[in-house]
């Protein structure tokens, strides 16, 4: 394949596939996407992530940072929901599909870094393997699903300060107890790829017309206007973030 020809975008998007294809194959790849340098002298502006082995998945990208950083929003687009995609699965007894879901989950969570999912999500195929839906499955599911959460959480810190504008506060916040069904709701939206988010989203605005929430959710909007839901997705955890405050 002939890569001279490509732009920078081009090449990143084509790697991107072609990574998270071979996690689904359950291949756990290392690329040198830029020239190996060594960990203990390459200095990294990433903070540390709950969850993630930076220097294992930086290392897989050969320490590009802008490369990772598009390998973990992408992973939190398209895994934010996966355990809980698993447990209908299960609860449907479709097990072929729940170890589909696991066999990805496993793969895409050990290119980046994210050893204890990798690992929890391996532990929780093979019990599914062995139609072995016990109480040592529901802990390990636990346990996966705070060590996602934990991960999710960081990754939408990552970006913070680059994605989300200050917000100059005139009027009372919703309270979040009542905010938070709707955002779980344009979450799913969002996470599936459906443009009825935007809808949702400017449903959201009309009932809390008497707080800034429109201001709040307007980097989601714009995302969405632009069809990029990865980085729609990161936003609003980033928003979700600052209203639980």
């Amino acid at each position: 394949m002939q890569l001279q020809g490509l732009s920078k975008n081009h090449r990143l998007s084509l790697f991107l596939v072609l990574m998270f294809l071979f996690a689904d194959l359950g291949a756990f790849v290392t690329v040198s996407a830029t020239k190996q340098e060594n960990p203990n002298t390459k200095t990294s502006e990433l903070k540390p992530i709950p969850g993630l082995d930076l220097v294992d998945g930086l290392h897989r990208v050969g320490f590009n940072e802008d490369l990772y950083k598009s390998l973990l929003i992408q992973f939190a687009s398209s895994k934010a929901r996966v355990l809980e995609k698993l447990d209908e699965a299960v609860q449907r007894e479709d097990l072929k599909k729940a170890g589909e879901l696991l066999h990805s989950l496993k793969g895409v969570a050990g290119n980046i870094g994210a050893k204890d999912l990798a690992s929890k999500a391996t532990q929780l195929e093979n019990k599914l393997k062995k139609a072995e839906v016990d109480s040592e499955y529901n802990a390990l599911l636990l346990s996966a699903k705070q060590s996602l959460r934990l991960t999710l959480e960081g990754i939408a810190l990552l970006e913070q300060k680059h994605s989300s504008p200050e917000i100059k506060i005139t009027q009372p916040l919703p309270d979040y107890d009542k905010l938070s069904p709707f955002i779980k709701v344009l979450e799913d939206y969002i996470s599936d790829n459906n443009m009825q988010a935007r809808d949702y989203l400017e449903s959201i605005e009309e009932t809390f017309k008497e707080t800034p929430i429109k201001d709040f959710l307007s980097p989601v909007k714009k995302h969405l206007n632009q069809f990029n839901f990865s980085q729609a997705t990161i936003s609003l955890a980033e928003i979700s973030n600052e209203l639980k405050k």
